[in-house]
Order: C-alpha cells, then structure tokens, then sequence
C-alpha cells in the first residue's frame, strides 16, 4: 500500500468547527524531544500549540525539522482508543491507535467500522504510543475468577496518545481532520467525543481544516 501524502498537518492550522474564531496554529521556532509513550509530559509539550477540544481533552500540535508531532491529552475514564480520519482528495485516511496501530483508506461512503479492514501494523511512516496492560496483574485476577471488567482494572496509567509524523514522506497539503475518541471497554454513561463536536463522519465540509 503507498502511503499518501497528507499526515504531516502544516505549518498552520485552522478550526472550522462550531466555534466562533478560528483558531490558528503555527510552527514553533524551539521543539523539545518528545518520549511517545503516551505520558503527555508538560515540560515536552510546554512548546506546542494547544487547542481545547472540550473540557476533558486537550490537542497539542508541534513539529521540528523531521517530524510532526501530536497529542490528545484526555482526563476522560480508560482504557481510550482513538481514530483519527483524514480527508485527502476523494479518499479518507482512517488511522487507529489503542493496544495497537493501524491504519486503511476509505474511498466511498460505504465504509464502516469493520469495513474495509484495517491493516494493522502499517504504521511505517508514523507511530503513536499504545494502550499497555498489566500481564501478571491481569492472570491474577483471571485465576481468582474476577467478576469485573478485567481490562479497566490493569490498565497502565496513560494520559492520553502521542502521534509522530515523519515529514519526509509527507508534502504538505491541505486537508480536513476528525477525531473520535472511544472508551475500549463502553462502560455505562461513557459518551465518545468527537471533533469537530458537530462534524459528520460522511461529511468533511465541517471537519477541522488542515491549512
């Protein structure tokens, strides 16, 4: 599969969500290193742009001369996953980050969650940090015959995912970002964020603008 040339999202960014002003977001002169390991440190981030998504996340957005980097920092309960959906010409690129990473091009309005197939592990040209689990915490409850729900007991503690972006294999080009944030688990009253809030998945028109 050849990678597009759309996921280093440029120099300068814009909000065309339901928010009054467009917010721009531009490239700063000092990046510090960043560990993607999904501990959205504020001394690494303390360069980025940062953009309210609601009151429990947060988007960060910086980038250097190799890279682009991302972060959705999300006081929201876990284990999250997220997918992110980039509209570039015709198609939309879907690309997932939870226990693992993945990521496939939707080329019509017929897709859906389960079709057509991610592919995972074709992340070549970017990583994100991952959902980790306590093994050994994880067969211990399973041998005490835990009524719970497993995974949300032996969750890692994360803050959120960090994406990083190699610029070499991306142009810069204009296109349209939505992200879908989801609990792994669905525990009761957990609501899935989206962003833009009132963006349609089969409709770009309103999803924020890459610039």
């Amino acid at each position: 599969m050849k990678f597009p040339t759309w996921l280093i999202l440029p120099l300068l960014l814009c909000s065309s969500c339901d928010e009054k002003n467009d917010k721009n977001l531009k490239k700063t002169d000092s990046v510090r290193p960043i560990l993607i390991d999904g501990q959205i440190n504020r001394a690494e981030w303390a360069d980025a742009q940062s953009l309210d998504i609601d009151d429990n996340n947060v988007l960060f957005l910086k980038e250097d001369d190799y890279y682009f980097y991302m972060a959705v920092k999300s006081g929201l309960v876990k284990p999250l996953y997220i997918d992110m959906f980039v509209n570039i010409g015709d198609s939309i690129v879907n690309i997932h980050a939870s226990s693992q990473l993945g990521d496939r091009i939707l080329k019509d309005t017929l897709w859906t969650d389960s079709s057509p197939e991610t592919l995972w592990g074709q992340n070549k040209f970017w990583t994100s940090s991952i959902v980790k689990f306590d093994r050994k915490k994880m067969e211990k409850l399973r041998s005490e015959n835990f009524e719970g729900n497993i995974y949300s007991h032996t969750t890692i503690p994360y803050d959120g995912f960090e994406f990083q972006f190699e610029k070499s294999y991306w142009k810069l080009k204009p296109s349209k970002l939505r992200i879908e944030i989801r609990n792994m688990i669905g525990p009761e009253g957990f609501k899935d964020v989206v962003f833009p809030k009132n963006s349609e998945r089969m409709n770009s028109e309103n999803w924020f603008n890459i610039r």
